[in-house]
């Protein structure tokens, strides 16, 4: 049985329990756009605009945005929910790799108009440049949810994550021996029906799994995040030790709630009860800056 979410340590299952005792703001009318956000150095972002309220910046990782937030579309009803393509994803421009500090420029321009700042939510490889750009600009970042994020100097002393670290510089370095590859992949919530595929964005992202700038090389500022009092929320699948040790330490670093919601293995936020607790984290996080 799944506990109920809140507390450090909880686990909601494939049953997906709700969170209960949380006011959410009723249902508005909702639109949808698409605008770009200009970067300082490079050629605007492709960035999809859907609802009203609040506004939540959603960052895939490895995935193409409308695959890693399908199941979020839903929270238009509520939020105002910002979904860029990364650099390098159609139809954003091209780039040679994914680059976390290129994204954290791209984060960093496109909450740089917004009044009060955003919702940072991240996904795997995606939440590293998200990362990056809160504790640069923590005035800009209303929250920060981190999800199954790489950030491997947190936990580097542990075992198990220098040996995940190693398995995915070595599938960057252009390494295919088949149990690199299987783990990697693994990781990265990519499987061979996958690699097999005929959809042009998801051969796209297949081939920027294999260029990008090592996770390994992301220093975020946490003291300056703790510091802002921003509150984070850490979560993971429950389905690698290494992701879960990396993510107790992330949320031990941030001062951050930290929960597993299993079902869905890294996609985390495909699991039943995922958005349910990411709404009651935004809406609590939305109601402490109204106060502040």
């Amino acid at each position: 049985m799944a506990a109920e979410a809140g507390t450090a340590g909880t686990v909601i299952g494939p049953e997906g329990r709700r969170v209960r005792g949380v006011e959410v703001a009723p249902p508005v009318a909702t639109g949808q756009s698409t605008e770009p956000a200009v970067s300082r150095s490079h050629a605007p972002l492709f960035v999809r605009k859907t609802g009203a309220g609040p506004p939540v910046v959603l960052v895939h990782g490895g995935l193409p945005a409308r695959h890693a937030w399908a199941r979020q579309q839903e929270l238009a009803a509520r939020w105002s929910l910002m979904i860029p393509s990364r650099r390098g994803f159609s139809p954003s421009p091209p780039a040679p790799r994914q680059d976390f500090l290129v994204d954290a420029e791209d984060m960093a321009a496109l909450v740089a108009g917004i009044p009060g700042g955003a919702h940072f939510v991240g996904f795997s490889y995606g939440g590293l440049g998200m990362c990056v750009a809160a504790g640069l600009q923590p005035s800009r970042v209303r929250s920060l949810t981190l999800i199954e994020v790489p950030l491997w100097s947190a936990a580097g002393a542990d075992e198990s994550v220098r040996r995940l670290a190693e398995v995915a510089d070595r599938f960057a370095e252009g390494h295919r021996d088949a149990r690199t590859e299987r783990e990697f992949l693994s990781v990265a919530g990519l499987d061979r029906q996958s690699l097999d595929t005929r959809d042009d964005d998801m051969l796209q992202a297949i081939e920027l799994a294999r260029d990008f700038r090592s996770p390994g090389e992301a220093s975020p500022r946490f003291g300056r995040i703790v510091e802002a009092g921003i509150p984070v929320l850490v979560v993971s699948g429950g389905h690698a030790p290494a992701i879960e040790v990396v993510c107790d330490a992330v949320a031990a670093r941030t001062g951050a709630q930290r929960i597993c919601v299993t079902g869905a293995g890294h996609a985390v936020q495909r699991a039943p009860g995922f958005n349910p607790m990411l709404e009651a984290f935004l809406t609590a996080a939305e109601h402490r800056a109204s106060h502040l």
